[in-house]
């Protein structure tokens, strides 16, 4: 009797160097997040940063240089994305959440939540 090996469904990965991110009042951060397909997912993938939970005061956007919304399905490579983070002096909500997503057709979205503290 022989077993078939597990293979993971069409996906894709999202992570963080480091989570719960911490950012000072009136600082600024990168946050380096990578994104990769698995389970033989090609598509291609689309990003999204939901700042619903984000105190007034927390700017959060993709990184000048850093891949597009979307990463072509030519670009099979993991991608690391890098989002930039700017909080003012007079943030006063926290902790204060923001979700980085990643989705493609017909694979699992992924999401990831940061934290300012």
């Amino acid at each position: 009797l022989s077993r078939s090996p597990t293979v993971a469904a069409a996906s894709i990965l999202v992570g963080a160097d480091s989570n719960p991110v911490t950012i000072a009042r009136g600082s600024s951060a990168n946050v380096n997040v990578r994104v990769a397909r698995i389970g033989g997912f090609t598509g291609p993938v689309t990003l999204a940063i939901d700042t619903a939970g984000l105190a007034r005061g927390v700017r959060v956007a993709l990184a000048a240089g850093s891949p597009a919304p979307t990463i072509a399905a030519s670009d099979t490579a993991p991608r690391t994305v890098t989002i930039s983070v700017d909080t003012s002096a007079a943030v006063t909500t926290t902790p204060t959440t923001f979700r980085v997503s990643a989705s493609g057709a017909g694979a699992t979205t992924q999401t990831l939540s940061l934290i300012h503290i």
